[in-house]
């Protein structure tokens, strides 16, 4: 809840109904910032007044309307770097796109392949661009990036890269001759296979 006594003093707003009188028209502007009231657009404002506390009213009635203010987009780009292996197609990512406060505002579905998609209508402000945790198969960079949205014709732009991560194995070869002469041109040859036992390559040992 935002009050205008926030300060220690109490505070008001004197409204003055000569100034353009008559019903739809606007006699001013009273500003609340958006970070007191929260950038969530699908939750409501509930704006409560009271007039003639400080001064008589000079007016029958006072009408309030919210006037919108200008907003702008992110374009968010996901990279998605296989490396080489086949693509997984099941595969899925999401990025959160966070509001200044903390909230998170929406979060945006990429499939195996990226690509690049448009958040519209967004308050004017700074957002945390973040990437929900891909498992250990990917590295990730570009995620828990700030970006200043603004109102600018140009959408604010963000790039969040996945790249595959490759694991490693350590073979270790033991050769026991059991008490015989060494043959010093023996070689011996250990094969990696896959979880479809498909070859990945062949170790070589002297």
């Amino acid at each position: 809840m935002w009050s205008l006594d926030w300060g220690s003093e109490d505070a008001w707003i004197l409204l003055n109904a000569e100034l353009e009188p008559g019903s739809g028209w606007s006699d001013l502007s009273v500003l609340v910032p958006i970070a007191a009231l929260g950038y969530d657009q699908k939750k409501y404002v509930y704006f409560v007044t009271e007039s003639g506390n400080e001064y008589p009213h000079n007016g029958g009635f006072e009408e309030w309307a919210l006037q919108d203010v200008d907003r702008g987009c992110l374009e968010v780009t996901k990279v998605v770097d296989w490396q080489g292996v086949d693509p997984d197609p099941e595969q899925t990512f999401y990025v959160d796109v966070i509001y200044p406060d903390g909230v998170i505002t929406i979060t945006l579905e990429f499939d195996y392949t990226g690509g690049t998609q448009t958040v519209e209508g967004l308050m004017p402000g700074v957002y945390t661009v973040v990437e929900q945790d891909p498992g250990a198969a990917w590295l990730v960079s570009g995620s828990t990036y700030p970006v200043e949205v603004t109102t600018d014709s140009a959408c604010a732009e963000v790039t969040v890269t996945n790249t595959y991560n490759f694991g490693c194995l350590s073979v270790e070869k033991v050769v026991d001759w059991n008490g015989v002469p060494e043959d010093t041109a023996k070689m011996f040859y250990v094969d990696v296979l896959d979880a479809d036992d498909m070859l990945v390559g062949t170790l070589e040992f002297g």
